[in-house]
């Protein structure tokens, strides 16, 4: 089993990856084509309010003292998060890379 300090540790470096995807997404913005543009920007503010959400539930789970139901709760929220950044930024990957 992962301890809670592990999981925070792996959980801030993808939180830090997909901060620095979504760099590599806004270094494209001159080659998207007006068309998608709307889309594009759309795909942006989604993913950084995807990783506040992320960021958010990973202090609360680190900040939680309790070793009970309330931290396995709040596990759940970190990983539901991470999981719908993930979906987010494969679907901005494969439609803007």
């Amino acid at each position: 089993m992962v301890t809670k300090e592990a999981f925070v540790r792996g959980m801030h470096v993808r939180l830090n990856e997909a901060n620095l995807e979504i760099e590599r997404l806004i270094t494209r913005e001159d080659r998207i084509d007006a068309a998608a543009y709307a889309e594009y920007t759309h795909h942006i503010n989604v993913l950084r309010h995807r990783c506040n959400a992320l960021h958010c539930a990973l202090e609360k789970f680190q900040a939680c003292h309790d070793s009970g139901d309330e931290a396995k709760i709040l596990k759940s929220s970190v990983d539901t998060a991470w999981e719908i950044l993930a979906q987010t930024l494969a679907s901005a990957r494969e439609r803007f890379f």
